[in-house]
C-alpha cells in the first residue's frame, strides 16, 4: 500500500470512529434530558425543545411523538413547532386514518397559536384532502378525507379566523 491510500483508510477509520461517538454522546444526551423532564415533571422547557430535536436528528419517530405529546400537554408550542410536526406526520400519512390524525393537529395548533400561517397551512391539507383522488397523484390515500361541504365550512372558517386575527392588530 502506498502512502496515499494509507491516508485514505486512516481516514475513513476515523471517521467512523467519530460518528460512533457522536451516535454515543446523543443517545446519552437523550437520556439525560429525559431524566431531567422526570425529575422537574416535564416543566423544562428548553429540555423539551433539546429532547425533540435530539429525537427527530436520530429519526427516532415513536419517541419523537411521545416527546412532543408531552411538551405539548405541558407548553403551548410556537408556530413553527406545530408546522415542523405537522409536516413529519404528513410525510408519513398515506391513510385517512392519519390524515385525520393531521387534521386533529393542526385543530391543536390553532389552539395554542392562531396566526394566518397556521390557517393558511391547514386549509392547504384540508383542499388537498377535498380533492378527488384522481388528483392526489402523490398519496395514495383510499377515500375522501373530506366532503365538498366540509370543505366549503373549512373555508369560510378560515376566511372568519384571519380575518378576526387581523382585525385584532
Amino acid at each position: 500500500m502506498d502512502k496515499e491510500e494509507e491516508e485514505d483508510s486512516s481516514d475513513d477509520g476515523s471517521a467512523s470512529g467519530e460518528d460512533g461517538a457522536d451516535d454515543d454522546d446523543d443517545e446519552e444526551l437523550i437520556l439525560l434530558l429525559q431524566a431531567r423532564l422526570q425529575t422537574c415533571g416535564g416543566r423544562d422547557y428548553d429540555a423539551h425543545v433539546q429532547l425533540i430535536k435530539c429525537l427527530k436528528d436520530h429519526g427516532e419517530l415513536k419517541k419523537l411523538e411521545k416527546a412532543r405529546q408531552a411538551f405539548s400537554g405541558i407548553f403551548p408550542l410556537t408556530e413553527d413547532m406545530w408546522l415542523g410536526w405537522i409536516s413529519d406526520e404528513g410525510r408519513l400519512a398515506v391513510s385517512d386514518t392519519e390524515h385525520a390524525k393531521i387534521t386533529s393537529l393542526y385543530e391543536r395548533s390553532i389552539a395554542d397559536y392562531e396566526t394566518p400561517k397556521l390557517w393558511e397551512h391547514y386549509m392547504a391539507s384540508v383542499t388537498f384532502l377535498a380533492l378527488p383522488l384522481q388528483y392526489r397523484v402523490h398519496l395514495p390515500i383510499q377515500s375522501g378525507a373530506f366532503s365538498g361541504v366540509e370543505h366549503m365550512n373549512m373555508c369560510v372558517r378560515v376566511c372568519v379566523r384571519v380575518y378576526v386575527h387581523a382585525r385584532k392588530k
